[in-house]
């Protein structure tokens, strides 16, 4: 195999000494000599340097693929925008290490067509998000009433152990079970509050984006 420069036709020359028993020049030059066959080593070191470069020309890769657009899954307080990444053809969606592959919807060619399907998708996430708000309001409410049941029970005992302090003990039993039940829902309903707000942050995060896009478009 002929050198394809003359600085490759320079070290081979320099290998090719060095397996004949010459000191090798550079570290990089034992290297290769103890690597490489020496008839290969020939090839290279006796090419004419007549019509070879200086120097082998590196090839370019750069913008040879063209920009592409990855387009992300839904994730927690994401927004369209969000959704869509830009990638470095010659790194990947995998660059900063930080992603795994069941992150990404697709990768596309085109930044219009990412941007239509993470509307889509994103407006699809929205909706799910809405249905299940819908739903822990059902819940809500269904827990509400619950806690009002148990609360008029547990009254209902505390008069009767007023009247007949002789059977308080049996109505205490029954207050502190309303009680346990009564709490444990007041749990629930602190967990489905707290994601509620979550959602409105979520929401108001977006329309501030959105404002933001409609000043910047006039």
């Amino acid at each position: 195999m002929p050198s394809t420069s003359q600085a490759q036709q320079r070290f081979m020359g320099a290998v090719r000494a060095a397996q004949k028993g010459e000191k090798p020049i550079s570290a990089k030059v034992a290297k290769v000599a103890g690597e490489m066959e020496p008839g290969d080593v020939k090839k290279f070191a006796s090419t004419k340097h007549k019509g070879l470069p200086k120097k082998a020309k590196k090839e370019s890769f750069e913008n040879t693929i063209g920009e592409i657009y990855a387009v992300r899954k839904p994730f927690e307080q994401c927004d369209q925008a969000s959704m869509v990444q830009k990638v470095d053809p010659l790194q990947g969606i995998l660059e900063n290490g930080e992603h795994v592959p069941e992150m990404f919807h697709g990768i596309y060619n085109d930044e219009k067509a990412a941007q239509s399907v993470a509307e889509k998708l994103y407006n699809e996430y929205v909706k799910g998000l809405q249905a299940l708000e819908e739903k822990k309001e059902n819940t809500e409410n269904k827990i509400k009433k619950a806690i009002d049941q148990l609360e008029k029970k547990r009254k209902h005992h505390m008069d009767l152990a007023k009247e007949n302090p002789r059977e308080a003990s049996q109505h205490k039993h029954h207050i502190a079970d309303l009680t346990s039940q009564i709490d444990d829902l007041m749990t629930k309903m602190e967990r489905i509050a707290k994601s509620k707000k979550a959602i409105e942050k979520k929401e108001d995060k977006k329309e501030k984006v959105e404002e933001s896009a409609k000043k910047t478009k006039k």
